[in-house]
C-alpha cells in the first residue's frame, strides 16, 4: 500500500517540544489546523478540520516521547484506515521526525495533494517548535 514519508530534523534537544506539539491540542492548533475537537490523548478520538475536510482520528501509539500514531476512523474518505505516524530519534542538537502516513488505498490525486500537504504542515511544526509560531492551515504556504 503506498505511504508518504518525510524526514525532518527540528532544533530541540530533549525531544519535549515536538512530543508536546504533537500531543496537546494547543499545539495543534498553532501548527497543523485552528480548528481541533477533542483531546490527542492515547485511545481518545480527536476531530482535525480542513476547511470542509475532516478527518475523524484516534490515538493509538504514544510511546515514551518517541512516538505518536494516529489511526483514521471517519472523515475524508481517502484517509480512512490510515495511519498516521510521527516517529522521534532524539539527539544532541536536534530530534529527527520520521513522518509516515500508511495504509492509503491507492496512489490517488487526493494521495498527491496530501504529500504536498504535510510536507507544509512539517515545515509548520519546525517552524512552531524552534521559534514558537507555526503556519497552520490555512495559512500553510506562508
Amino acid at each position: 500500500m503506498p505511504e508518504i514519508r518525510h524526514l525532518l530534523g527540528i532544533i530541540d534537544p530533549s525531544g519535549q517540544k515536538v512530543f508536546e506539539a504533537l500531543t496537546a491540542n494547543q499545539d495543534l492548533v498553532a501548527w497543523l489546523t485552528p480548528t481541533v475537537q477533542g483531546q490527542p490523548f492515547l485511545n481518545q478520538m480527536f476531530k482535525l478540520e480542513f476547511g470542509q475536510e475532516t478527518v475523524d482520528l484516534k490515538v493509538t501509539k504514544h510511546d515514551n516521547s518517541s512516538w505518536v500514531q494516529w489511526s483514521c476512523t471517519g472523515g475524508e474518505f481517502e484517509w480512512l484506515n490510515t495511519k498516521v505516524n510521527f516517529i522521534l530519534e532524539v539527539n544532541p542538537q536536534v530530534t529527527i521526525v520520521e513522518f509516515i502516513h500508511s495504509d492509503w488505498q491507492d496512489s490517488s490525486r487526493k494521495f498527491s495533494e496530501w504529500s504536498f500537504n504535510w510536507a507544509l504542515y512539517l515545515r509548520s511544526l519546525k517552524k512552531y517548535c524552534e521559534s514558537g509560531t507555526g503556519s497552520a492551515y490555512p495559512n500553510q504556504m506562508t
